[in-house]
Parts: C-alpha cells; sequence; structure tokens
C-alpha cells in the first residue's frame, strides 16, 4: 500500500506539473471568508472580467449570463458615460474596436480627437457623444483576433442597470465589480461639469438605487484612480478596491488603505512575475511577491488581473496551462481572480475544494512547445498504467 500511495503521489505531481510540496497544498486548500452578503464560498472569488468575454463579445448581457450560467460569482463593468449621462458597460469610451460605429454613416461626423489624461491622444468615436439611445443601435464585436468572431455584430451595448438585472435574476447571490473608468477625464468633461454631478455620484446614485448602500453588499468599486476611490469611501460605505497597474504597494501605504477600503486589485504580474520584469508573458518566472501576504496583514483583501486561457499570456513553467497559473496564485492566497474564461476557473476550483479531478477545458488553442492540458491528461493515463504494471510485477515477484 505504501508503495501504491507514493505512486499515487507521483501522478499528482506529474499530472499538474508541480513541486511536491505543491501537491501537497492542492488536498489542503486555503479557506476564505469574504464577508459580502450572500457570497457564501470559502474559495477564491470567480469575477468574470466583462463576462464571459473569452467566448462571448465583452460587455455584453449574453456574455453576463452565460458567465452566470458558467459559475461566476461576480461580473465586472469598466463603466462609461453617454452624453445623456447614462451609464454603459464599455470597456473604455472610445469604441470603433467594440462595436460597427464605423461602418454607420450617420455617425461619421461624431468621429473626433480627445485627450485622455496627460498624454493619451485618442482619434476615435467616444460614448460621451452618444446618447443611450443612439448607442443601442450599434452592435458589439469581439475585439482580439484570436478569438471566435462567430458572434459578432449580435449583441448591443448594456446599460449598468442591464448588467445588475442579470445578478439580480440570477438563481443564487452573483455581486457586481464595477470599475470607474478614466474618472479624472470624465469628471473633466463640459456634460457632468455643467451637471454639477461627479462619475462617481452618478455611480452611487445608481447602486442606491439598487439597494447596494452596505459594507457587505454583493457589489465592489474598483478603479486605477486614488482620487476616484477617496471620493467613493466618502459616499458610499460599499467595499472598495484599488486597482494596481505597475507599483507595489509600500507596508504604509496598504496600513493607510485598510481604514476606507475592502481590498487591492493588483495585476498578477504584481504577485507572480517574470524574471525580466519589462519582458511580458513568453519568459520564465521570475519570483513570487510578497504582496498578498502583507496586504492580508493589513486586512486587506486581494483580487487580482486578469487570467486568460491561451498560451501568450502565460509564462512559460505554466507549460501553457492555465490551472498551473490558478494553483500558482491559490498557493499565495490569493482572494479573487478577474478571468475571461470563468467555466474554465470554476473547473479548477471544484477540482480543487471538491476534491474531484480537474475537468480540461478545450479552450485553450492548440499550440507548440510547452504543454497542453491534454497532454496533461496523456501523462496522467501513462502514469496510471505504468503504476499499474510495476505493481503487477512487484505483487507477482
Amino acid at each position: 500500500m505504501g508503495f501504491m500511495r507514493g505512486v499515487i503521489f507521483l501522478v499528482l505531481v506529474t499530472f499538474q506539473n508541480l513541486d511536491p510540496t505543491d501537491a501537497v497544498a492542492i488536498l489542503t486548500p486555503p479557506r476564505f471568508d469574504h464577508g459580502i452578503a450572500g457570497l457564501d464560498t470559502d474559495r477564491p472569488l470567480i469575477v468574470a472580467h466583462r463576462g464571459s468575454s473569452g467566448m462571448l463579445p465583452e460587455h455584453t448581457v449574453a456574455a453576463y449570463e452565460l458567465a452566470v450560467r458558467q459559475g461566476a460569482d461576480v461580473l465586472e463593468c469598466d463603466m462609461c458615460l453617454t452624453k445623456d449621462l447614462r451609464i454603459v458597460c464599455l470597456h473604455e469610451s472610445w469604441i470603433k474596436s467594440a462595436t460597427d460605429v464605423e461602418s454607420k454613416p450617420e455617425f461619421a461626423n461624431r468621429k473626433t480627437t480627445r485627450l485622455v489624461g496627460l498624454t493619451h491622444v485618442v482619434d476615435n468615436w467616444f460614448s460621451v457623444d452618444f446618447t443611450l439611445n443612439e448607442l443601442k443601435t450599434l452592435r458589439k464585436k469581439q475585439q482580439r483576433s484570436y478569438r471566435d468572431k462567430n458572434f459578432d455584430l449580435q449583441f448591443p451595448i448594456p446599460t449598468l442597470q442591464e448588467m445588475i438585472d442579470v445578478s439580480k435574476n440570477a438563481s443564487r447571490v452573483i455581486a457586481i465589480h464595477v470599475e470607474t473608468k478614466d474618472p479624472d477625464w470624465v469628471n473633466s468633461l463640459d456634460i457632468v461639469e455643467n451637471a454639477n454631478t461627479t462619475f462617481e455620484d452618478l455611480l452611487v446614485d445608481e447602486l442606491e438605487r439598487n439597494g447596494y448602500t452596505e459594507k457587505n453588499s454583493p457589489v465592489f468599486l474598483q478603479s486605477f484612480s486614488l482620487d476616484s476611490i477617496e471620493y467613493l469611501a466618502n459616499r458610499t460605505k460599499v467595499p472598495l478596491v484599488l486597482l494596481l497597474a505597475a507599483f507595489n504597494a509600500t507596508d504604509g501605504e496598504l496600513r493607510e488603505w485598510s481604514t476606507y477600503m475592502y481590498g487591492i486589485g493588483p495585476s498578477k504580474s504584481l504577485i507572480v512575475y517574470g524574471k525580466d520584469p519589462l519582458g511580458g508573458s513568453k519568459q520564465p518566472i521570475g519570483g513570487v511577491s510578497n504582496l498578498v501576504a502583507r496586504a492580508h496583514a493589513h486586512g486587506l483583501k486581494v483580487h487580482t488581473y486578469t487570467l486568460r486561457n491561451e498560451d501568450r499570456f502565460l509564462l512559460w513553467d505554466y507549460g501553457q496551462d492555465p490551472y498551473q497559473e490558478y494553483e500558482k496564485l491559490l498557493s499565495v492566497g490569493i482572494d479573487g481572480m478577474f478571468t475571461d474564461f470563468p467555466l474554465t476557473m470554476k473547473r479548477y476550483l471544484d477540482g480543487v475544494y471538491n476534491k474531484t479531478a480537474p475537468q480540461p477545458t478545450t479552450t485553450c488553442p492548440p499550440t507548440s512547445g510547452g504543454q497542453t492540458l491534454n497532454s496533461h491528461i496523456s501523462y496522467m493515463y501513462y502514469y496510471i498504467t505504468y503504476a499499474a504494471m510495476v505493481a503487477s510485477y512487484v505483487n507477482t515477484s
């Protein structure tokens, strides 16, 4: 029996392509208390980044609904404004790459050049130059060339309220994660200043109409802008998350933020980083930071972004297997993960927390080099067969 336990352990290590200590971690995963009403799960939260955006055009009702069916705990919306101050879900206010606006002759004269922030000059069509009714005539497109485009031009731009409706119509509690997108720029626009309001006020008003008012309400407000988060902290009690892109927070900053924030949202590269800080994803792992542990020490939760199945987003050590990335982040105690593929993450977490074998996903494209999930299964089958042969030999010798 001791021999067979050793063989089984070897199979686990081989299947996951992990160190033996990591294989043990799978058997004893960390447990979490998210402190959010109705989100009673004790595993990391699955945040559907722009909905199930790996399979359908991002920020559409269809993508949100699919994410719910695939097991997401949280739906994410990047909020933008219309000319009539309605909140819509778009990755950014300029809409050429995400919609068919360029093909609409009636909107040809709406194209304009704007300075967004201090240095970003954008020549495009902007949501703030369209009423909601006008935006609703446009249809969304898959922006990434390596993803399925068969659903292009089928779905309109959703309002924040429509995303909230998807969450509230679900059979279980689904939280929402809303980002104030480019808030400094939006607040500088005449349509906002003339209305004597702010981007943040419009958001909080809409959330209050939907009953999101308490520190444990199933909503997270996120922003890369510390000013926006600080303003929100004076307007609402709901959980706030500061997004971090390229700098590691100091202990002093974490201590200060913990007095009014729920957590931080660092890029995954601030947690597990490559050998070359500027080298992108296609390089070996350089190390693992202590950011998550330090944030937890100050009582902050950590929601990292963005996990994607495609091998172009995976460090070499992951063997082109997104499960490997999940495992690495789980090992440092991550509280939540933004993903374009909620179904893949759900299957992985079910395997870890429900003690069932992780199910492979078919959304990973075939690639050259490294190992795919299918190759892991092939290796597992090989080792099980090999173990049976060895066991038979030992028993008959």
